[in-house]
């Protein structure tokens, strides 16, 4: 049986905490800024563990969209996951306040019991309908 390696990301504004897990065993922890340096230092890391490494992160909205580019870019296979199914993740048990370290830890260990085969996104949407989408709702807020 082949060896499986999840990237579980935890992004916040300027900054995304990063848990990869190699058969339910977390392997290596790092935090990495969200710009050009940090994403340099991301495509390391899947080189360090062959390339193949599957990532998996929640939708935070604009936050998210320049490592969802990226990962596009590097044609890297991904999983986004929606707040609410993260949230239901991610929580175990008690969660008194926030940690950004395990959050990433949670949801690339999760990743392996949830989602049993590798995530392969096979619908790309055109950038044109997101443009759109976030347009509506900044409208919808004004």
């Amino acid at each position: 049986m082949m060896m499986r390696t999840i990237i579980g990301i935890d992004v916040s504004k300027n900054k995304a905490n990063v848990a990869v897990a190699t058969d339910l065993v977390i392997a290596k922890e790092l935090a990495i800024s969200l710009d050009a340096l940090g994403f340099n230092e991301l495509k390391h890391v899947v080189l360090q563990f062959g390339g193949k490494a599957e990532v998996v992160f929640e939708a935070t909205g604009v936050y998210s969209r320049r490592l969802e580019y990226f990962l596009q870019q590097e044609g890297l296979n991904y999983h986004i996951l929606n707040p609410l199914a993260a949230k239901n993740r991610i929580a175990t048990g008690s969660r008194l306040r926030k940690n950004d370290e395990r959050d990433a830890r949670r949801l690339a260990i999760t990743e392996f019991t949830e989602q049993l085969e590798p995530y392969l996104l096979t619908y790309k949407q055109d950038p044109i309908y997101r443009e759109l989408t976030d347009m509506n709702r900044y409208y919808d807020q004004l």
